[in-house]
């Protein structure tokens, strides 16, 4: 059976560029995923209001069965927030005949904190914890009462590990990441928040910086 893949994290987590990379996996249609308008606005519309039967009939007319789909939300979402309805996706996921597993990016909470701030300049570190305390309430409260397969993808294991860990994690939600890793660049967002360039910069994506004869010593 195939998937809807839904990448839902808080803001600032890395889901745009999350998306990015789930959608190079070939029998994975992207649908716009990683841009801020997407090919599912509509259908996300429809959900909100509770049209599943619109929402089905949006989302048949403009999916390919034979792939899986990728869909992204960020909690909030947009400059009117939204917090989107996952209980509405799984509904319109069994109408479609295809089983919902959710990608949920974290980041750590320090650095994410400062990336709020940074973005919207009315926020200060309260608020911007209160919105990400949120945005997995809400996240989470869907999940755990509607028992949606889920991973959670954490952005700074990505940054250290690059493919290897995100081909494990695909892995684990049943899709084969035949992606050519040579052709992306990681980009790691936390240093500009913790200003210390002495860090070591590697951007190739296809690399895992623990060698086995190190992986039993302990710090």
């Amino acid at each position: 059976m195939k998937k809807i893949i839904y990448v839902a994290g808080s803001e600032g987590t890395g889901t745009r560029f999350i998306s990015s990379l789930i959608g190079r996996i070939n029998d994975v249609d992207a649908h716009n995923a990683e841009k801020h308008e997407q090919d599912f606005d509509r259908v996300w519309d429809l959900l909100q209001r509770d049209d599943i039967d619109m929402a089905v009939a949006q989302f048949k007319q403009i999916t390919n069965e034979d792939m899986h789909v990728l869909m992204r939300r960020s909690y909030p979402h947009g400059a009117s927030p939204v917090w989107y309805n996952i209980a509405n996706l799984n509904r319109l996921a069994e109408r479609v005949d295809r089983n919902l597993v959710v990608v949920v990016p974290t980041r750590d909470i320090g650095v994410l904190r400062l990336s709020l701030c940074r973005v919207d300049p009315d926020k200060n570190i309260r608020i911007a914890s209160e919105r990400i305390k949120k945005a997995y309430d809400t996240i989470f409260t869907y999940i755990e009462h509607e028992n949606i397969e889920h991973i959670i993808f954490s952005y700074e294991s990505l940054m250290l590990l690059g493919h290897t860990y995100f081909a494990h994690e695909m892995r684990r939600i049943g899709l084969n990441p035949d992606i050519d890793p040579t052709q992306v660049r990681l980009r790691d967002g936390n240093r500009k928040y913790l200003k210390d360039e002495s860090l070591p910069v590697d951007e190739l994506f296809d690399r895992v910086t623990v060698q086995p004869q190190r992986e039993l010593e302990y710090a």
